[in-house]
């Protein structure tokens, strides 16, 4: 299991207005319910090899934050062009992946994050026929 936790997402550069910003702490859900099922699968010593990642960050605005229009290198190695600050999400959730998927080489790896509209967009239209994926809303 890989979780995504965005403990505070500020937008770096691309800072969010005032009225999106207060519910920003939201976005570790993934993370939190990756830690809350390996903490099940412990506790009712499950007979099972479960490997849990969790990526956790933080984006806020500080001398160390990346720019629109840097290059950066993701842990397996490929480049990406930053479009848009406000989009450390889905970078973090593929270094997870890619991190466990080269260390621990699952039979199944299933991905735990919340996401925003144009990702599930994206990612429904690209993984149609290939992996289960559910969905979910807190509303």
């Amino acid at each position: 299991m890989v979780g995504k936790g965005v403990c505070f997402d500020a937008g770096g550069l691309n800072i969010k207005p005032t009225k999106a910003i207060e519910s920003m702490w939201c976005d570790k859900g993934g993370a939190c319910a990756v830690l809350s099922a390996f903490k099940a699968a412990v506790d009712l010593k499950l007979p099972i090899n479960l490997v849990c990642s969790v990526a956790i960050v933080e984006n806020l605005l500080g001398s160390d934050a990346y720019h629109p229009s840097d290059i950066i290198k993701s842990y397996k190695g490929l480049t990406v062009e930053i479009g848009n600050t406000d989009a450390e999400g889905r970078l973090i959730l593929c270094d997870a992946m890619s991190y466990t998927q080269e260390v621990y080489k699952p039979n199944t790896l299933i991905e735990f994050s919340t996401l925003t509209g144009a990702c599930m967009v994206a990612l429904v239209s690209f993984y149609v026929n290939k992996v289960t994926i559910m969905l979910l809303n807190r509303d």
